[in-house]
C-alpha cells in the first residue's frame, strides 16, 4: 500500500516538473534565460527560507562552505542554467528526452567518483544511454543544433549536484541545501541578466507564469520527497519516466512540437537503458542512484 501511494506521489511530481518546464520555457523565451532564472530562483528561495525558519535553522552557517555543499551548489547552478537556457532555445520535447539520460550519467559518475559497485550490465546500459543521446544530438550532421549543448551541460551539472548531495553530512537539511543553491542561482541570474542587457519589463501575464513555475517546482519537490519517504526507491524509480509522457503531451498541445524520428529513436534507447539499469539494481540489491 505504501509503495502504491509512493508511485502516485512520484507520478504527480513528474507531472509538476513537466508543467514547470513548460512555464519556464514560455517565460525564458520572452524575458531571457538569466532573468527567468533569477526570478524563479528568488521566489523559490523565499519558500525554503520560510521552511528553515519554521524548522529553527539558520541560513548563514559555516556548513554552506563545506566541500559537499560547494559541489552541490555549483552543480545546481550549472544544471539549472543549462536546462533553462536549453528550454529557451530548444524544443521542450527534445530537452525532456535528453534529460532522461541523467540517471544513467549519475550511475557512471557514482562508480567513478564514489567508487560504487556497478556491474558490466549496468555499464552497458550507460553506454546504450549515451548512444541514445548521440542519436538525438546528431553531431556532425546539418541537423545538429549547438543549443543542444545547453541541456547536456545541465545533465552533467545536475549529476554533480546529486554527487554533492550524497556527500552531505546528516546535519545539513534538504531545505538548507536548496536555499543556498537558490541563493547562488539568484545572484548568477542577476549578474547574467545585467550582462545580457538588463532587466526586461514584465507583463502581469509573465509575472503569473514565473510565479506559477516557482509554485509548481516547489510542489514537485514536496511530492518527490513524500514518494522517497513512503516507498522503496527501487519500486518507484521507474515512475520518474512518466515525466516524458506529460512533457510530450504539453509540448504537442502548448507548443505544437512534433519530434522527428531521431528524437523518438534516441528516447526509446535511453528509456530502455534506464529501465534496465533500474531492474538490475533491484535484482542485485544494489542501491539505486538518487
Amino acid at each position: 500500500m505504501l509503495n502504491t501511494r509512493a508511485m502516485i506521489f512520484m507520478t504527480a511530481a513528474m507531472a509538476a516538473f513537466a508543467v514547470t518546464d513548460a512555464l519556464i520555457k514560455h517565460a525564458a523565451e520572452a524575458i531571457g534565460t538569466m532573468q527567468c532564472l533569477m526570478l524563479v530562483s528568488v521566489i523559490s528561495m523565499a519558500v525554503f527560507l520560510v521552511v528553515l525558519r519554521r524548522n529553527g535553522e539558520r541560513f548563514w552557517t559555516a556548513d554552506a562552505l563545506g566541500r559537499p555543499m560547494l559541489i552541490r551548489t555549483a552543480g545546481e547552478v550549472v544544471g539549472s542554467a543549462g536546462f533553462v537556457g536549453g528550454l529557451a532555445l530548444v524544443p521542450l520535447s527534445t530537452v525532456t528526452a535528453l534529460a532522461q539520460a541523467q540517471p544513467l550519467v549519475l550511475t557512471a559518475a557514482a562508480a567513478i567518483f564514489l567508487k560504487e559497485r556497478v556491474g558490466w550490465r549496468r555499464w552497458a546500459a550507460v553506454v546504450a544511454g549515451f548512444i541514445g543521446m548521440m542519436i538525438i544530438l546528431r553531431p556532425g550532421r546539418e541537423a545538429f543544433d549547438p543549443a543542444l549543448l545547453l541541456p547536456i551541460a545541465g545533465i552533467f551539472g545536475l549529476t554533480a549536484r546529486d554527487l554533492g548531495t550524497r556527500l552531505l553530512p546528516p546535519s545539513v537539511s534538504t531545505a538548507f541545501a536548496a536555499a543556498w543553491a537558490l541563493f547562488v542561482l539568484t545572484l548568477v541570474g542577476a549578474v547574467g541578466m545585467m550582462v545580457a542587457g538588463g532587466y526586461r519589463p514584465m507583463t502581469p501575464t509573465l509575472w503569473a507564469v514565473v510565479s506559477a513555475a516557482a509554485v509548481t517546482v516547489s510542489v514537485a519537490f514536496v511530492f518527490i520527497t513524500l514518494a522517497l519517504r513512503k516507498g522503496e526507491v527501487s519500486a518507484i524509480a521507474p515512475f520518474r519516466y512518466t515525466r516524458i509522457l506529460f512533457a510530450m503531451s504539453i509540448a504537442w498541445v502548448a507548443f505544437g512540437e512534433r519530434p522527428d524520428a531521431a528524437v523518438w529513436i534516441g528516447l526509446s534507447v535511453i528509456l530502455a537503458s534506464g529501465l534496465y539499469a533500474f531492474w538490475r539494481e533491484r535484482r542485485t540489491g544494489t542501491a539505486p542512484a538518487t
